[in-house]
């Protein structure tokens, strides 16, 4: 082969190199620069592993969080960025923020997470929900509450002709508040009952699904004790 073909193989060569190489940049390319993820890959499943933050067991009517959409059931994991693993933390950070500040809260709702801006009260409560620590939480993204650990007061059953049939309590309906004081779980809900007078009319809020409700009772005298309030509820322990 004498010299001016061997240039052109060398010639052909190179080129073929550079070919090889631009398809290799290309490949590496489409890996590299890789579309954003999909809803479902960056979904959260609480179900299987309980996310860092605070869930929210109650929202007061009327409040900031109510008006901002803060719903039961969600979770609060960071406020202006910062997280909040402990109650302290939301209860220092809103503090620290102030009466008529103004807050970005990253929630995880259903699955996914967002963000909500809340404008806080001119005075306490500033947000207005009430929250437990998400450890130990079995589930969060369902209406329903866990069948395990939970920190609250559900209806197990109504006893008929009761100042609570009467009411429209229902059974599966969680008692959150007693007028207006926060019941976390049944014996709060007991002792807050107890603590009242036959005949006292009370103002119970309740969660039922996705709903907040406020329905009244007239307490009367218990069946098995003159001396204490009857409701006539059986309550899950």
């Amino acid at each position: 082969m004498d010299n001016q073909s061997r240039r052109w193989v060398i010639v052909a060569v190179s080129l073929v190199v550079l070919a090889l190489c631009a398809s290799t940049i290309a490949v590496l390319n489409v890996f590299l620069i890789r579309e954003p993820q999909s809803a479902e890959e960056t979904a959260v499943s609480p179900e299987t592993s309980p996310p860092d933050g605070l869930l929210i067991i109650y929202v007061a009517p009327g409040s900031p969080a109510e008006k901002a959409g803060l719903q039961w059931g969600s979770f609060i994991t960071a406020v202006n960025d910062t997280p909040v693993l402990e109650v302290a933390d939301l209860t220092n950070r809103l503090q620290e923020i102030g009466a008529g500040g103004t807050v970005t809260l990253t929630m995880l709702v259903n699955g996914r997470f967002q963000t909500t801006t809340v404008t806080l009260n001119s005075e306490p409560p500033l947000l207005g929900v009430q929250v437990v620590g998400a450890g130990g939480i079995a589930s969060s993204a369902s209406p329903q509450p866990p069948v395990t650990n939970r920190p609250w007061a559900q209806i197990r059953a109504v006893q008929p002709d009761t100042p609570a049939s009467a009411a429209g309590l229902a059974e599966g309906d969680i008692v959150t508040a007693v007028d207006g004081q926060v019941v976390l779980d049944t014996a709060e809900l007991v002792a807050v009952i107890e603590g009242k007078q036959t005949g006292t009319a009370v103002a119970l809020t309740i969660r039922r699904g996705t709903e907040t409700l406020t329905l009244n009772a007239t307490l009367t005298t218990h069946p098995d004790d003159p001396n204490k309030p009857y409701l006539g509820v059986i309550l899950d322990e």
